[in-house]
């Protein structure tokens, strides 16, 4: 209830400090505030207008810095003007400034409609913070309240909302606490009352209205719905409050823990999002490892196609795309084939497949328990920030995560998903593949690691790729050769039967000074050949 009208009534008193101060500086450092520094010949004051979650705000605050960069003046006709007289309009969110030669309105209106306005004594417009070149010169024109009376609303009206829309501008938490004090049922409607019990309601509304605008006393609530300030104690809420003599403290201190709060939850997000994707992935990597009936039946059905290849006639032939044959139990089997290659060459291609899934079986049989203990690590740190409470915490974990989990926290700038095409080639290795040429340097120079592997298609255009790697961690052959069929397929060479792809160590990858946008040199490389395409 930053901008509630009451609230508005107690910062409107508070500024009244102001009175007599001339204006010193007037500026802005951020679209949405505004600072104007007001001083009496020893003291400094600071009325700060901001915008914050598309409602406006208004206070004094006794000290402020000005950024050395990225600062604007604004309101230069302002500069050396007194302040003769500060007020707010009546029952309108609207406080006024008068000075000697100018006006100024602080129009603190949800939406569009909140500004910032300087006139003449006149009412024509010298400057304004937002849509200055449509109202400048022109004739102000304030908005007027639109009051409803509290007996002009249909007796199918709930008493609540009655009173938080009549004239009395009580709003719905002071609505709610009327209701609590007098024990009414927030649903009972304006027709479940008579003609005098309503204007007891009414009567008890002034009372707490009056209460409101007599406060010398302020409260910040932690309600579910967030910090919440008041100006009277709300017994309808059950939950831990603070108390406050100045209204300016209230809001700087709401102000600032909901800053606090924002960030808790922006930093709980990423860390979170980070974790649970981690997780999954591992849990899809570990369950396919698992299964190993599914590489089992994988391997062995390219054992069949070879073993079939190799009973036709004619080995040297080269057929269409696929072909059926018989199996030893007569059964006609369709085979997929490269119509590049003859039958044996098929055969010897389905051989070599058969013999890779079952290498690729017994690796993932080797990297399972690595797998299953960092799932355990990532399952602690999830707890562990379930259970923090500050961001201090969450700065600790993520400090510490990569020696928790293994997992290195990428900052928000540096979003890979959304910067290169990632590939999750299983068993836990991630390949990472540029999209044009500064998106290449962007991978190599800045994001890939001195270990991680690096790969380009030799002799040919392209993508060049990053696999993450831990500290000394090998990559298996069959991962290896996923890899370097995307890179093949990412470059000019896609069409080619077979590709040959040079990869190496990031470490050994440079870019002399002056090369072109995308151009490296590799100190050191293998070769590796292989069918460009996308994993299955």
């Amino acid at each position: 209830m930053l901008n509630h009208y009451y609230t508005l009534c107690k910062v409107t008193e508070d500024m009244s400090k102001l009175v007599g101060c001339s204006v010193v500086d007037c500026f802005t450092q951020d679209k949405n505030s505004i600072l104007i520094q007001f001083s009496d010949g020893k003291n400094n004051y600071y009325l700060q207008y901001l915008i914050k979650d598309a409602s406006p705000i208004i206070l004094v605050r006794d000290n402020f810095s000005r950024a050395r960069k990225n600062t604007v003046n604004l309101f230069e006709d302002l500069i050396s003007e007194s302040l003769q007289n500060i007020s707010i309009h009546k029952n309108n969110r609207i406080i006024e400034l008068k000075f000697i030669n100018s006006i100024m309105y602080i129009m603190i209106f949800s939406g569009s409609n909140s500004n910032v306005i300087l006139t003449k004594s006149d009412g024509v417009i010298i400057d304004s913070f937002k849509k200055k070149k449509e109202l400048l010169l022109t004739q102000i024109n304030l908005p007027e309240p639109n009051l409803r009376d509290f007996k002009g609303f249909s007796s199918g009206t709930s008493i609540y909302e009655s009173l938080a829309k009549c004239e009395l501008l009580l709003g719905k938490y002071y609505a709610k606490e009327l209701l609590f004090r007098l024990k009414i049922p927030s649903e009972k409607l304006i027709r479940d009352y008579s003609a005098k019990e309503l204007k007891d309601i009414f009567d008890a509304g002034q009372k707490l209205r009056n209460e409101c605008i007599d406060s010398n006393s302020f409260y910040i609530y932690n309600s579910k719905d967030g910090l919440l300030l008041s100006l009277i104690e709300l017994f309808h809420l059950d939950c831990n409050y603070q108390t406050f003599s100045n209204i300016n403290s209230a809001i700087l201190y709401k102000l600032i823990n909901n800053f606090k709060t924002t960030s808790f939850n922006q930093s709980f997000k990423e860390l979170s999002n980070k974790l649970i994707k981690s997780k999954e992935r591992l849990i899809n990597n570990i369950s396919r490892i698992k299964d190993e009936e599914l590489i089992f039946e994988r391997a062995e059905k390219y054992k069949l196609y070879a073993e079939i290849l190799m009973s036709y006639p004619n080995l040297k032939q080269k057929k269409a795309k696929n072909i059926k044959l018989l199996d030893y139990q007569s059964n006609e089997v369709e085979i997929p084939l490269d119509e590049n290659l003859s039958i044996i060459e098929n055969a010897n291609r389905y051989f070599s497949k058969s013999k890779n899934a079952k290498t690729e079986l017994q690796i993932r049989k080797k990297r399972l328990p690595d797998l299953e203990l960092k799932l355990m690590k990532i399952e602690n740190a999830i707890k562990i920030l379930n259970d923090a409470s500050d961001t201090n915490e969450l700065e600790k974990i993520k400090k510490n995560l990569k020696n928790m989990t293994g997992i290195k926290v990428i900052e928000e700038n540096d979003d890979v998903s959304t910067k290169f095409r990632e590939f999750d080639l299983g068993e836990g290795f991630i390949l990472y593949v540029g999209k044009n040429a500064a998106n290449n340097d962007e991978l190599t120079m800045k994001f890939a690691k001195p270990n991680d592997l690096w790969l380009h298609a030799r002799g040919a255009g392209g993508s060049h790729a990053v696999l993450r790697l831990n500290s000394e961690q090998k990559v298996p052959k069959n991962i290896l050769k996923k890899a370097a069929g995307i890179v093949a397929y990412y470059s000019q060479a896609r069409n080619a039967k077979y590709t040959p792809v040079a990869y190496t160590f990031k470490k050994y990858v440079r870019k002399p000074k002056g090369a072109n946008t995308g151009s490296v040199i590799i100190s050191k490389e293998e070769v590796i050949m292989c069918e460009p395409g996308l994993p299955e």
